[in-house]
């Protein structure tokens, strides 16, 4: 076999492995939120190394030499971190830099077909030279200017230009896999912290790349974070929700049942696509010419965002209790106070009270509440969702001290025993009882608001599936 019939072997096994993913089985993909800005992506790759063999041999290929399997494409030098793994747990590498380009340039030439093979061998080098230039945004010769003339009023160009402005400045990230010393079904397994999490009052959107690609059988699975659930999961095209009714992004027209379905689950929330259009292809659909996909680059087709709630118990309920114990005891204060002013109406009404200890069982509770508002290792989204909340619950301790402090001044009269005037009591319990009474109301509010919505988060109505509707970088 010649020079000339290797390449166009390879260039159509490449652009098969490329655009048509059915060797995909099924893709997984977990995040995990590290903090408001970046995230853990896991992802799990089912391969089914019969179709790749089968293809490898129809293309004219040794089934028993590596091959290179394209598993994602990136933005560029964005990953925090990476790790690459098969189903025993052997660490697994990315081809080169210099590969990968080679594996792209090769498959763009297959994406023209008969327009490729048409050409001489000669016009075939020039091709592959005018592609390289181009994804590496380079000035083209004047030959090479020719043969871009010629493949523009080709009958192949959509598949070119759709997949040469889907690739260009973008990384390529690909394995070298042995398919024949592998079972029928073979596991990659992935680990990315990825940059680029968007986190605004307590909703996040991530891209999800991995709907770019039609993949046979794709989930995408968002855990919450400690002291946090999820409250709504949605899919959104260009910042607008996807039903999983609209055929207009069916994959197969054919099939009448949903494109795609989500189960939340409080602690996790899972959306699997079933008939879901590649976010690529939709996006491509709504372009009117060829000049607009330059714009496409780099745009998220689709996005999944997440709503997240904080959890009652971290915040809101030491919020009740402190302010219910606050509350409770102000109230005997102005209880006692008020019947001996009752009793006395006069200035000298005085209350047989220990006001040290008092002031010392006033003061040690907010500053013990004070203490439990601070978690010094929890997740940092966690933090912004209790940013208010933390806000109002050092307000009212300090407002509690700043009372605690008063009392100890108040004007006393010697006796037997310590008496405290009944007169400046009564106001200064009064006053804490108000204010820890509407903090136990507003604490209270809260408190069933969240209840309300993971009442309403467990409803059946709530999970997408079919007519039923819901909401849910990622990736």
């Amino acid at each position: 076999m010649g020079q000339d019939a290797v390449v166009s072997d390879l260039k159509k096994f490449y652009w098969e492995l490329y655009s048509d993913r059915s060797w995909l089985l099924r893709q997984v993909n977990t995040i995990k939120l590290v903090d408001t800005k970046i995230y853990e992506k896991r992802s799990t790759y089912d391969i089914d190394c019969r179709n790749l063999r089968d293809r490898a041999l129809q293309c004219g290929i040794d089934p028993n030499k590596e091959i290179i399997l394209p598993l994602w494409l990136g933005e560029g030098n964005t990953l925090i971190d990476l790790d690459i793994r098969d189903e025993d747990g052997v660490c697994l590498s990315l081809i080169k830099s210099d590969d990968a380009e080679q594996f792209m340039n090769i498959a763009l030439c297959g994406a023209l077909g008969p327009t490729f093979d048409d050409m001489s061998s000669g016009e075939q080098r020039v091709c592959i030279d005018m592609v390289t230039a181009m994804m590496n945004k380079r000035p083209i010769t004047y030959s090479q200017s020719r043969i871009w003339k010629h493949i523009s009023n080709s009958q192949q160009t959509f598949d070119f230009i759709n997949s040469f402005y889907e690739v260009r400045g973008r990384k390529l990230y690909a394995i070298h896999l042995s398919v024949q010393q592998r079972s029928s079904i073979s596991i990659i397994k992935t680990r990315e912290v990825i940059p680029g999490l968007q986190f605004t009052n307590g909703r996040l959107e991530l891209w999800a790349k991995s709907l770019d690609q039609d993949v046979k059988s794709n989930y995408i699975c968002v855990e919450s974070p400690n002291g946090t659930w999820i409250s709504k999961m949605s899919l959104l095209f260009e910042g607008e929700e996807v039903s999983p009714t609209d055929s207009d992004y069916r994959r197969d027209s054919t099939c009448n049942g949903p494109t795609y379905s989500i189960r939340d689950n409080y602690s996790r929330s899972l959306l699997y696509s079933t008939n879901l259009k590649s976010g690529r292809k939709a996006l491509i659909a709504s372009q009117e010419n060829f000049d607009a996909w330059e714009s496409l680059k780099g745009r998220a087709a689709y996005t999944v965002a997440v709503e997240l709630q904080p959890k009652r118990s971290y915040y809101l309920g030491p919020h009740l209790a402190v302010f219910a114990i606050s509350s409770a005891i102000y109230a005997l204060l102005m209880i006692i106070s008020f019947a001996f002013l009752k009793r006395w109406i006069s200035d000298d009404a005085w209350v047989p009270l220990n006001i040290s200890a008092i002031v010392t069982l006033m003061a040690v509770i907010p500053t013990a509440h004070a203490a439990v508002l601070f978690y010094g290792s929890e997740h940092r989204i966690l933090s912004q969702l209790y940013r208010h909340w933390r806000f109002t619950g050092y307000a009212l301790s300090a407002f509690n001290l700043i009372l605690a402090a008063s009392m100890s001044v108040l004007p006393l009269k010697d006796g037997d025993g310590y008496y405290v005037s009944a007169a400046w009591l009564f106001t200064i319990s009064l006053i804490g009882f108000v204010t820890n009474f509407v903090g136990d109301i507003w604490c209270f509010t809260k408190f069933q608001g969240l209840h309300q919505k993971i009442v309403n988060t467990s409803a059946p109505e709530h999970q997408t599936e079919g007519s039923n509707s819901s909401s849910t970088t990622i990736e």
